[in-house]
């Protein structure tokens, strides 16, 4: 499906389903190891961290942005490195936000609105190196 006309809207819908699943699995992950494994939370977040970027990764390849062929070590890493910015970039505005008393829970779905879009072209463009063509035919890079 690569080089044949992508619908760019169907794949960002499908991003932020398996975005929402990635949060959801990701916290259940940190309860389990933390609670009832009784690992410490800090070891489980890493962890949680690292198994929900590999699932994203596999589901927004396959899935998402249904790009055809064995994947290449440089999708993975540059995948590691838009989440761990978008991360980083969250943290940050979270804490500024909250210097200016807005609640963290408010600031969390501001946030995460912004950066959706943001890690969904980073991903296509960078990671997965897909482009977008607006005349309406897809080129692949």
């Amino acid at each position: 499906m690569q080089a044949e006309t992508r619908q760019p809207l169907h794949e960002l819908a499908r991003f932020c389903v398996v975005g929402l699943g990635s949060v959801i699995v990701n916290n259940l992950f940190i309860v389990a190891c933390t609670e009832l494994l009784g690992i410490h939370y800090l070891i489980s977040i890493t962890l949680a961290f690292v198994l929900a970027t590999v699932m994203g990764f596999a589901l927004n390849r396959q899935w998402s942005f249904q790009k055809d062929g064995v994947f290449q070590t440089r999708e993975i890493v540059r995948y590691f490195i838009v989440t761990l910015i978008g991360i980083s970039l969250s943290l940050l505005a979270t804490w500024y936000l909250m210097q200016h008393g807005i609640p963290y829970y408010v600031t969390m779905i501001g946030i995460a609105s912004l950066m959706a879009p943001l890690n969904f072209v980073a991903h296509r463009i960078w990671s997965f190196e897909l482009r977008f063509d607006f005349a309406g035919k897809e080129r692949a890079r």
